[in-house]
């Protein structure tokens, strides 16, 4: 979240060097700046976290789909093996 807050207070000084004011011109900009930047970060790692959530449970349903047809591919060789033995 401080990376959110310190990106929306530099970029209300970028704005204020671009214009040729001083640098702390409209205070009230810098707070609100601060606060939409520390809002998106904390929106950003909540978001961040749902999708890892989502790619960890994908990953673990493809992970027991390939053990499943793994199983049946060495049960199906294992009945060809015995069947070519007899």
């Amino acid at each position: 979240m401080w990376y959110g807050i310190f990106l929306g207070f530099s970029s209300c000084c970028l704005h204020n060097m671009v214009r040729v004011n001083p640098l702390m011109y409209h205070p009230w900009e810098h707070i609100g700046f601060m606060a939409v930047g520390g809002y998106c970060d904390h929106y950003y790692h909540q978001l961040r976290k749902k999708w890892n959530q989502e790619l960890y449970d994908e990953t673990q349903k493809r992970l027991a789909d390939l053990d499943q047809e793994l199983k049946e591919i060495q049960q199906r060789d294992m009945e060809e093996a015995a069947a070519a033995a007899s």
